[in-house]
């Protein structure tokens, strides 16, 4: 398959990941992390994207192929095929001064390691961590992402992409939409690392998942919707859906009425009243009243 690596973590140096991080295009921690985890032995990825396609689990003294983006049977067989980066090759390989290149490394280092300490030693407001049901339908997540200044993307994705370890609570920081923590069904608690959050807010953090908040229909609600559903996660929320104008011909502070026809005006006004957006409810009323007096 094109653009797809495999990667044993556990075989590298620190600096070879790094090396490797680099020149596909995956975060350095991201790799990291992979190597600490002892159930992985090694995994498969997209260059670039950073979507795992596959791992070897390690169940004992046996190891497991597990997808975890949906595969067909070739594509499967492709993906098997395709060999770990050999240790020390990334090196033996490296175009340039190898010494200078170790050098920014150990920088990099340093410097991640004081900006680690200084972000969890901040005062923080345990408030901007959100805890979600991640047994929600993918509507109901969106509703809350929306209304939690959450990406759905990657709180979705990382859900979708987890599902062979059956996680039942997740918990995210608002705005960066940084994975913070997750919980799965036997009660194991994980704590996201580069997070970079202070352990006494996580311990304050609520344990209570959000509930499902009803969502409005504006210009940024319809792009935001529309955005989700062209990374092809299958949305349908009948709202929205029946929200036949473009995004820019939304109720603003002004109804071009050349624009709408009563039907379009209604349906927006029943949109409207269904989201208690009073506000905009009236000045859709007036402008099918002002039509209805234009057409007598």
């Amino acid at each position: 398959m094109k653009n797809v690596i495999c990667i044993k973590a556990s075989s590298h140096t620190n600096f070879e990941l790094y090396l490797i991080g680099e020149k596909y295009e995956i975060p350095y921690n991201f790799l990291i992390k992979y190597k600490e985890d002892k159930t992985v032995n090694k995994f498969w990825t997209e260059v670039g994207s950073g979507k795992i396609m596959a791992i070897e689990e390690v169940v004992g003294s046996k190891k497991k192929f597990v997808t975890i983006l949906p595969l067909t049977p070739s594509e499967e067989k492709k993906v098997k095929d395709i060999n770990p980066i050999p240790t020390g090759k990334v090196i033996t390989k490296w175009k340039g001064d190898i010494e200078s290149k170790e050098l920014e490394f150990k920088q990099m280092i340093e410097e991640t390691e004081k900006r680690r300490i200084e972000m969890l030693s901040r005062k923080y407001d345990p408030s901007n961590i959100v805890c979600i049901n991640s047994l929600l339908t993918d509507e109901q997540l969106f509703a809350i992402c929306l209304n939690n200044d959450l990406d759905f993307v990657e709180v979705v994705d990382f859900i979708h992409s987890n599902y062979h370890i059956n996680i039942n609570r997740v918990w995210f920081e608002k705005k960066t939409s940084i994975l913070v923590a997750y919980e799965c069904d036997d009660n194991y608690f994980d704590i996201n690392e580069d997070a970079l959050i202070p352990r006494d807010a996580i311990s304050k953090m609520s344990r209570k998942p959000i509930k499902t908040p009803k969502i409005k229909i504006t210009e940024e609600n319809v792009e935001e919707y529309f955005r989700v559903k062209s990374y092809g996660f299958d949305l349908d929320i009948p709202k929205f859906e029946k929200h036949v104008v473009d995004a820019d011909q939304l109720v603003d502070d002004d109804i071009d009425l050349d624009k709408f026809s009563i039907n379009d005006l209604e349906n927006l006004l029943q949109i409207a009243v269904d989201d208690e957006d009073y506000e905009s409810a009236a000045e859709l009323r007036d402008a099918i009243n002002s039509i209805k007096k234009i057409k007598k």
